[in-house]
C-alpha cells in the first residue's frame, strides 16, 4: 500500500525572520531552503517519489545549487514511513546545519571564540522537522493531499518540545533575542576583516551560521547591507570611473567590506573608527573627496524597497489537480518561476533573498523597482500560463536604509497582506515610511496602479506638474468638510482654474478618476501615489545622470 508523506521544515522564524542585516536575512533564507533540499534529496536518492518538489534533475537537490526548495515536502512512499527513515531524514537537515555551522567557525578562526557546549545544544535542538502520512490511492490524488495537509497542520500545532531552561547570566542574542549569546567577546580581535560584526553585538549559534557561513557555491550576494541597495541608483554611473576603481581598490586592499555605505557621509556606519589608522583615514577621505568632486553632488537619502510576493488561488489551483503526474507539472512551473525570477532581480540590479515556489522576498533599488514588479508578474503569468486565475499579488515596503530592516520587512508583509484582501486579488499595496512624517499607504489592483504611476512620471517628465501638487489637493481637501461633497467637482473645478496650467490638471485629473469612484477618496489616492513616485523619479534621475 502507498502512503502520502507530507513533511515540513522549521522554524521559519529563526531561519528567516530573525535578521539585522540584509546578509542575515538571506542567509537565513538560503539555510532554510538548502536543509530542505537536503530531507529531499535523501528521500529521492531511497527511492521515493518526490512532488513536491518535483524529482530532481541535473544535480537540483545537490547543496549549493540555485534551486529553491520551500520548507514543506511532499512525497510518495510504498510503506508506512518507519522511524529510521524519518530519523534519517531529520539527520540530514542536521548534518546540512551543522556542515554552514563549521563553515561559520573557518570563516571566525583566529578571531572569535564560540561557547562550544552552548553552540552544540543550540543546533541540535533548533530544528523542527515534522512528518504524516496518510493512505495514498492515485485516483484519490486530490483528497489524499487534503487530508496530509490536515493532519500536518495538527502535528505542527501539537507543541511538545520541551522547555528551555537557559543559562544563567549570559545575554541574550540580538537577532532574535530568545536564544543565548555563543560569543566570548574578551576573546574579540579588533581588526578590519571583523566590519561584519559590531562590538556590542551578540549571536547565538544559529546567527552566527547566518552571519559568517559561505554558500557552498560560488558566494554571497554582492550587498553588505541596505545602504548598499540603495546605493545603486548613485553608484551606476560611476562604475568603470577611475575615482570609483580607486574606492573598489582601496577596499579590497585593506580588506575591508566591499560596500558604498561611506559615501553616505552622515547616513551610514563609518568605514574607520576615531582610533584606526590616520595614514588610512586620510588615504579614504582623498578618495572620497574626488567622487565627491567628480559628481558635484552628494547622493539623494538612502530610500530602499522590500518586496514580498505570493501567488494568489494557488490552493484553488492545487485542488484541481487530480493525478501525481499533474501535481509535479505543476511543481515543475514553480520552479521554472522561481529561477526565472532569481535571473530577473539580479538582472535588474536588486537582491534576491528568497525565490521558492510562489514566494518571492527581495530588496530592490528604487530606479527598479516598477520594472521589477511588472517583469515579476509577466514571469509568473508565464510560468501559470496552464492555470489562467492564478495570478500574483505583491506587498512592497520603501524605507530609509538605516530604519531597522525588521520593522520594514514587517511593512512589507502587511502592505502584502492588504494586496491579497483586494477582491479578486492580482493586487498591488505599497506602503511608503519617511523619515519625518506618516507613512503613504496605496492599494489596488497591480494593473491600474503601476498605470497610474506610469501616467504621473510621464506627466512630471513633461513639467505639466510637479510632487507640490499633491501638497496643494491635500489643503484643498482639508479645506472641505464633508458635508459639501456633491459639490466638491465644482470647488476642484474652480481651485484648479486659478493655476497655471491648472485646466490641463483638471483634465488629467478626471480622465484618470476610475468610474463611480468618491472624488474625495480619489484624490487622496492620487495625492498619495504622487508622493509614493517622488523618491522613485529622483532615484531614476540618479542613476541616469
Amino acid at each position: 500500500m502507498s502512503y502520502l508523506l507530507a513533511i515540513a521544515i522549521g522554524p521559519v522564524q529563526d531561519f528567516i525572520a530573525a535578521a539585522r542585516r540584509s546578509r542575515d536575512l538571506w542567509f537565513g533564507s538560503y539555510l532554510l531552503s538548502e536543509l530542505s533540499k537536503s530531507v529531499a534529496l535523501a528521500l529521492h536518492s531511497k527511492g521515493r517519489t518526490l512532488i513536491f518538489p518535483p524529482s530532481p534533475a541535473s544535480g537540483e537537490l545537490n547543496p549549493g545549487s540555485d534551486y529553491n526548495v520551500s520548507n514543506k515536502i511532499l512525497a510518495i512512499v510504498t510503506d508506512p514511513p518507519t522511524d529510521e527513515l524519518l530519523k534519517a531524514l531529520r539527520a540530514a537537515a542536521l548534518a546540512a546545519l551543522q556542515g554552514y555551522f563549521d563553515s561559520a567557525k573557518n570563516q571566525i578562526r583566529n578571531r572569535i571564540q564560540l561557547n562550544e557546549s552552548i553552540c552544540k545544544e543550540q543546533l541540535n535542538s533548533v530544528l523542527e522537522f515534522y512528518a504524516v502520512w496518510v493512505p495514498y490511492s492515485e485516483s484519490e490524488h486530490n483528497q489524499c493531499r487534503i487530508n496530509s495537509e490536515l493532519l500536518l497542520a495538527a502535528r505542527k500545532a501539537t507543541r511538545d518540545f520541551p522547555s528551555h531552561t537557559g543559562y544563567a547570566g549570559l545575554p541574550k542574542s540580538s537577532l532574535d533575542g530568545f536564544r543565548e549569546n555563543v560569543l566570548l567577546h574578551d576573546t574579540r580581535m579588533k581588526n578590519a576583516a571583523l566590519h561584519d560584526l559590531r562590538d556590542n553585538e551578540m549571536l547565538d549559534a544559529i546567527a552566527v551560521v547566518k552571519r559568517f557561513a559561505q554558500p557552498k557555491r560560488g558566494k554571497a550576494p554582492a550587498f553588505d547591507s541596505t545602504i548598499d541597495v540603495a546605493g545603486q541608483p548613485y553608484i551606476q554611473p560611476m562604475i568603470g570611473q577611475p575615482e570609483f576603481e580607486n574606492y573598489k581598490t582601496f577596499l579590497q586592499r585593506n580588506k575591508y567590506p566591499e560596500t558604498i555605505g561611506h559615501l553616505y557621509a552622515h547616513e551610514s556606519r563609518q568605514l574607520l573608527d576615531e582610533d584606526d589608522d590616520p595614514i588610512l583615514k586620510a588615504e579614504l577621505k582623498q578618495i572620497l573627496d574626488a567622487i565627491r568632486h567628480r559628481w558635484k553632488e552628494d547622493p539623494n537619502p538612502p530610500y530602499y524597497a522590500v518586496l514580498v510576493g505570493d501567488g494568489d488561488f494557488m490552493g484553488r489551483a492545487i485542488e484541481n489537480i487530480e493525478s501525481p503526474e499533474a501535481h509535479q507539472d505543476f511543481s515543475r512551473q514553480l520552479s521554472r518561476f522561481a529561477g526565472d525570477a532569481k535571473q530577473a532581480l539580479d538582472r535588474l540590479q536588486a537582491c534576491p533573498i528568497y525565490t521558492g515556489g510562489d514566494d518571492v522576498l527581495a530588496l530592490i533599488p528604487l530606479h527598479t523597482l516598477l520594472e521589477v514588479i511588472q517583469e515579476l508578474r509577466r514571469l509568473f503569468r508565464q510560468s501559470m500560463v496552464a492555470y489562467p486565475n492564478v495570478t500574483l499579488s505583491c506587498g512592497v515596503a520603501i524605507a530609509h536604509a538605516l530604519d531597522p530592516l525588521s520593522d520594514t520587512l514587517d511593512e512589507a508583509r502587511r502592505a502584502e497582506r492588504k494586496a491579497k484582501s483586494i477582491p479578486g486579488k492580482d493586487a498591488l499595496a505599497i506602503t511608503m515610511i519617511p523619515r519625518s512624517g506618516s507613512p503613504l499607504a496605496l492599494a489596488d489592483k497591480a494593473d491600474a496602479l503601476l498605470q497610474l504611476l506610469d501616467q504621473l512620471q510621464v506627466e512630471v517628465n513633461q513639467d505639466r506638474f510637479g510632487f507640490s501638487l499633491a501638497y496643494d489637493l491635500r489643503s484643498f481637501l482639508n479645506r472641505y468638510p464633508l458635508s459639501v461633497s456633491s459639490v466638491l467637482p465644482q470647488l476642484l473645478a474652480r481651485h484648479l482654474a486659478k493655476k497655471e496650467g491648472g485646466e490641463l490638471i483638471h483634465q488629467f485629473l478626471v480622465a484618470q478618476q476610475p468610474p463611480g469612484t468618491n472624488l474625495r477618496e480619489w484624490l487622496d489616492h492620487f495625492c498619495n501615489a504622487l508622493l509614493v513616485l517622488r523618491p522613485l523619479h529622483r532615484a531614476r534621475q540618479e542613476a541616469t545622470r
